[in-house]
């Protein structure tokens, strides 16, 4: 199916198909608008790249093995060549081989000379691409790039020279020790007044070396009540929750679930639509970390009365400080 000149459709139900291509790339951001349940025959996607994310891991959750990228270099039901392979992290820098683990989600750009575009990996580090006749260029992207060396940087492809399909792995490898971590707080819920919130924190390690350390969440414990939390806090006072990690593998992000009851407007404090909850959370380890201004995150959370699905909000809040200029934000 070729909905890429179909500028105006917002929602697409196609179950119990036989579908084995979809392509949807038409410039239309979407959320929550994709039904594919029952076409086991699909195998590639081609999308925008703001969608990729997303129907991967609708992909992911049906079970099927299919592609998704926003590469839309060949026509649907035309013959194609395939280019594959897996990404291993080199984490003892000896060179790549099977006692290394599989680096999931690497991104990589692709590009014709005339057409680019950009897929992911899965979960298991392996990747697929279908192509058509020509050379074709693939080059993986990592967040932070000078922590790193790639092996190949680079691979360019011709088509039908190259038999097909081609397998080019990629090995990485951590270039010095650099220290870095990151967390950020999610609302998966919206705040109400006299409602369970629920809230994830997300820590990652964006640089190249293993860490262990705590991470702690602060709220006012006044007007928010703590209910539970996945897994349990290793320390607990009043409004400030505390858990230990270990092992934390560079690439790797983990999460800590947990849920406030927030007051009402018959308690004391009491809360009301549009009051502000301040959550802050800080993550620290026995190392200097290179780039600490991620080190800490402030979410200040507006209360709402009713919930918009379609509501979108920045989690730095409704302005960012000066040196938050340049970096990213989280939504």
């Amino acid at each position: 199916m070729d909905l890429t000149n179909s500028v105006e459709f917002t929602f697409l139900q196609t179950e119990n198909n036989q579908l084995e291509s979809l392509f949807v790339k038409n410039g239309y951001y979407y959320t929550s608008n994709y039904d594919l349940q029952n076409n086991p025959n699909l195998q590639y996607i081609c999308a925008d790249e703001t969608d990729i994310v997303y129907l991967q891991n609708i992909v992911s959750q049906l079970g099927y093995n299919c592609t998704v990228n926003s590469y839309c270099s060949f026509t649907p039901g035309g013959e194609f060549y395939t280019i594959n392979g897996n990404n291993t992290f080199d984490a003892n820098a000896n060179g790549c081989d099977t006692s290394d683990e599989n680096l999931p989600n690497l991104k990589f750009n692709i590009t014709n000379g005339t057409q680019t575009g950009s897929i992911i990996a899965n979960q298991s580090g392996e990747y697929s691409i279908p192509v058509q006749v020509g050379n074709h260029t693939i080059t993986p992207i990592l967040e932070n790039p000078a922590l790193f060396t790639i092996s190949p940087a680079t691979v360019s492809v011709t088509f039908p020279t190259t038999i097909s399909p081609f397998t080019q792995n990629f090995c990485i490898t951590p270039n010095g020790l650099h220290p870095d971590l990151e967390v950020a707080i999610l609302p998966t819920t919206p705040a109400r007044p006299g409602f369970d919130a629920e809230y994830t924190i997300l820590i990652k390690n964006k640089g190249n070396i293993q860490q262990s350390g705590s991470v702690s969440f602060a709220y006012d414990d006044a007007i928010l009540d703590y209910e539970i939390a996945t897994p349990v806090f290793t320390t607990q006072a009043e409004g400030l929750l505390s858990w230990t990690f270990a092992d934390l593998q560079p690439f790797e992000t983990r999460e800590i679930n947990l849920t406030l009851n927030v007051n009402s407007p018959m308690e004391t404090p009491a809360v009301n639509g549009d009051d502000v909850l301040t959550y802050t959370a800080t993550i620290t380890s026995d190392q200097t970390d290179e780039l600490p201004l991620d080190n800490t995150f402030s979410l200040p959370q507006i209360v709402v009365n009713s919930f918009d699905p379609n509501d979108k909000t920045c989690l730095e809040g409704t302005a960012i400080s000066p040196y938050m200029i340049g970096q990213y934000v989280h939504y």
